[in-house]
């Protein structure tokens, strides 16, 4: 009778230990997902800030004034999409499923960021020029 019971109190106690276990693993890897996610967000929204940033600053510095930035061709190794939306002056950057948007003080824009590569961000009489 004691073999039994050791064996049934054995058994129970593993048992609780393998829901505990599955438990951890469940809350770890959601942890996980939300800092891959936040991870995610902050690249977008450092590389909308930056580029903006130039755009405006060269705006601001009136004419003459020549700003260089990098524009990366991937953020943390997954393809993203940079516009500049003339209709509400802003720039955004499209990764994954969200996206990050920031206002530009700029009328008028000429050119695009090309990606993997030094951009030079110039202002031209007033417009800013992009190469």
């Amino acid at each position: 009778m004691r073999k039994g019971q050791s064996s049934v109190e054995f058994v129970i106690l593993t048992a609780i230990l393998l829901v505990i276990f599955i438990l951890f693993l469940v809350v770890i890897s959601n942890r996980n997902n939300v800092s891959l996610f936040l991870s995610k967000k902050y690249a977008a929204q450092e590389l909308a800030y930056t580029l903006s940033n130039a755009i405006n600053g060269a705006y601001i510095g009136s004419y003459g004034t020549n700003i260089t930035v990098y524009v990366p061709s991937k953020l943390n190794n997954e393809n993203f999409n940079l516009s500049i939306i003339n209709s509400t002056r802003s720039l955004r950057v499209d990764y994954g499923d969200f996206y990050e948007e920031f206002p530009l003080i700029v009328k008028e824009i000429s050119g695009k960021f090309d990606e993997g590569t030094f951009n030079s961000v110039y202002n031209e009489m007033g417009v800013i020029k992009i190469e």
